[in-house]
C-alpha cells in the first residue's frame, strides 16, 4: 500500500514524476526491446493507486515474453528508482504485428 500523502501530490509533482518515469523507460527500457522491434511507451499513471501504464507494441505486442519484459524488466526497474511512487505496472498491448517470441 502506498502512503496517504501520496494521493495529496502538486500537480506540478506528478507531471515531473511522469517525465522521469517516460525518461527512465526510454533511456534504460528502450534500447533492449527495440532491438528485437519492440517499443514501450509511458501511457499514463493513477497516482492515487500509484499504477503506471505503458503502452508495449511492435514485436512487443503477442510475444510470449511480454510479460517477462513488463514485469521482470519495466515493473522492477521503476519499483527500484521509484519505490514510494509506484505499486504496480501494467501494460495496454498494440496490434500483433510479428512477435519476437511467439
Amino acid at each position: 500500500m502506498l502512503p496517504n500523502s501520496l494521493k495529496f501530490i502538486k500537480k506540478d509533482n506528478r507531471i515531473k514524476l511522469e517525465k522521469e518515469i517516460s525518461f527512465m523507460l526510454e533511456e534504460k527500457v528502450q534500447p533492449s526491446v527495440a532491438m528485437h522491434g519492440g517499443k514501450v511507451e509511458f501511457k499514463e499513471m493513477d497516482h492515487v493507486n500509484g499504477i503506471v501504464t505503458v503502452s508495449m507494441t511492435g514485436s512487443c505486442a503477442g510475444c510470449s515474453m511480454s510479460q517477462m519484459t513488463l514485469k521482470g524488466g519495466v515493473e522492477n526497474m521503476l519499483l527500484h528508482y521509484f519505490p514510494d511512487k509506484i505499486r504496480l505496472v501494467e501494460a495496454e498491448f498494440g496490434e500483433v504485428t510479428n512477435p519476437y517470441y511467439s
